[in-house]
Order: structure tokens, then C-alpha cells, then sequence
């Protein structure tokens, strides 16, 4: 009896033993509030600490590249010249195709020399009024010249004129002038042929030049294809003008000394001839003035 109560009584102890184990935890945390949100901000983190007095500054080294490496290229083989497409000539071209070089450019005027180049040669048709003082004269001619500007400064040109009417000798006008001699003898000039071409050239030194018109004084020189009319020399005065559409306007004046040629004369005895001879002509003023108009054709 004694042992059955002892056993009882442990049996009631451990289970109140086991129920504490396992309840009272449980209990005490039920029993715990929960911890609600805090509504202040987070305290801000506390500023770094200022760097030693005289504490050298850490050097930075900057990454150094690997150098790539480098592939031998074999040599370029030399290409094939490749042919030049033939143009045609320069005075072929469209004017919008036609090459820029030496031509005035859009933004400003042709250099002086420029101008000079594609102004020149050149070719002028022309009306011409000439007298040679004691051979001819005549009031209307037609002619041509060719001229060129030659090493920027030098003018050349050469002319012939033909005149549209008849021209005579001017000394001896269309008819014998009888001459009395001593004895009798009556000396008779008789008239040169008519002329039917006058022609000569000059040379001249460009003095001004602006770009369109150009000033060259000249000496020139005129001869006729009859002989007897001697020569003419001349110092010329031409003021011409070319537009950069190539065209071409001026005029000429010239003042000179004519010389040289001789007169035909008769010898009569009463109504038998006794020969034949020449005799040489007076000098006399050469005058001549000249409107032309022609085209450049160095801008062709």
C-alpha cells in the first residue's frame, strides 16, 4: 500500500513537470507587446574624419593599355594609270562646262595679268579713215586686224584696210600736170595707179590696265601696195574695251610723218618724147583714225 500512493504521487509530479516545460514558454511570449514602428527619422551617419595634416595624396595610377599588337601588312601593288577621258576643245564646252581656269572668278575680278592672258589674241573688224599728205587719202575703209598682249605688257597687232572706193594719187589728181622746162622742154607727172590695200602693224607698251580696258600707246607703220607712196610711221593711240562676253570695242588714232616714194614723169620736145623719169615725193603728215569691234579669243 505504502508503495502504490509513492508511485502515484511521482507519476502526478512529472506530468505537472512536462506541462510547465511546454506551456510556460508559450504563455510568456503571448504575454510580450510587439515593439511598434519608431516615427523618427534614422539619426544621418556621422561625417568621415578630416584627412592628417600633410598626409600626402595617394597617387593614382592610370591603367596602362596593352599595346595591340601589330599585323604585318603585305605592300600595296602600284594601281593600273587609269586613261584619261580625250576632251574636246576648250571653245566646245558649254559655259557652264567650260574649265574654270584663269576665268574671273564669282566672288571678285580677274588679276591684271589674267585679264591680259584671255583678252588676248584677238581679232577686230574695222572703219578706217587714213590720209598720207602728199600720196592719198580716203574717208571710208573697211579693214581687220589680229593683235595679242604679249609678256603682260607688250602690245602687238597687224592690220590691213581696203578701201571702198577708188583712191587715187592725190598729188597728181587723175590727170598729167605739165612742168615747163628750159629749151622747150615740157616735163609731164604722171599719176600713180589707184591703191587697193593699205596695210601695217604696230608695237606697243601697256600703260593701264583695269581689268576691261586696256591703253597701249604704239609706233606703227603703214605701207600701201603701190610703191610709189612711200611709207608712213605713227605713234597710235588705241582705247580698247573687252566685256567678259568676249566681245571686243575700241578706237585708234594716230598721227605720223609719211616719206619716201617717187612720181613718174614724161619728157616732151614739143609733141616728140624724149624720155622717161622719177622723181621723189615731198614728206608729209600721216593721219589715221579707226573704230573697231571683234572678239577675244582667249576665253573661247
Amino acid at each position: 500500500m505504502g508503495s502504490s500512493a509513492l508511485g502515484s504521487r511521482l507519476s502526478s509530479l512529472g506530468a505537472v513537470l512536462a506541462l510547465t516545460v511546454f506551456v510556460w514558454p508559450a504563455a510568456a511570449q503571448a504575454q510580450v507587446p510587439a515593439a511598434e514602428p519608431s516615427s523618427q527619422p534614422p539619426a544621418p551617419p556621422a561625417p568621415p574624419a578630416p584627412p592628417a595634416p600633410n598626409a600626402p595624396e595617394p597617387a593614382v595610377v592610370p591603367p596602362v593599355a596593352p599595346a595591340p599588337a601589330r599585323a604585318e601588312s603585305p605592300a600595296p601593288l602600284d594601281p593600273p594609270a587609269a586613261a584619261e577621258p580625250a576632251s574636246p576643245p576648250a571653245f566646245l564646252h558649254r559655259s557652264e562646262e567650260r574649265p574654270s581656269e584663269g576665268r574671273a572668278s564669282r566672288n571678285g575680278p580677274l588679276a591684271e595679268e589674267d585679264f591680259l592672258k584671255q583678252s588676248s589674241p584677238w581679232v577686230d573688224f574695222s572703219l578706217t579713215s587714213f590720209y598720207l599728205d602728199q600720196r592719198l587719202g580716203n574717208f571710208l575703209n573697211l579693214g581687220a586686224q589680229i593683235g595679242m598682249y604679249a609678256f603682260d605688257r607688250l602690245r602687238l597687232s597687224a592690220r590691213f584696210v581696203t578701201p571702198l572706193s577708188d583712191t587715187e594719187d592725190g598729188l597728181v589728181s587723175g590727170s598729167s600736170l605739165p612742168r615747163l622746162s628750159g629749151g622747150g622742154t615740157t616735163t609731164t607727172r604722171v599719176a600713180s595707179r589707184s591703191m587697193s590695200m593699205l596695210y601695217g602693224g604696230s608695237v606697243g607698251l601697256v600703260v593701264t590696265n583695269s581689268k576691261s580696258f586696256v591703253f597701249g600707246p604704239s609706233l606703227s607703220f603703214m605701207r600701201t601696195d603701190v610703191e610709189d607712196y612711200g611709207t608712213a610711221f605713227a605713234v597710235s593711240m588705241p582705247f580698247e574695251w573687252t566685256t567678259r562676253r568676249n566681245l571686243r570695242v575700241g578706237f585708234e588714232l594716230a598721227l605720223g610723218h609719211a616719206f619716201g616714194g617717187t612720181i613718174r614723169t614724161l619728157c616732151r620736145i614739143g609733141t616728140v618724147a624724149c624720155g622717161s623719169g622719177r622723181e621723189d615725193r615731198q614728206s608729209g603728215t600721216a593721219v589715221l583714225f579707226q573704230f573697231n569691234m571683234g572678239w577675244s579669243l582667249g576665253r573661247l
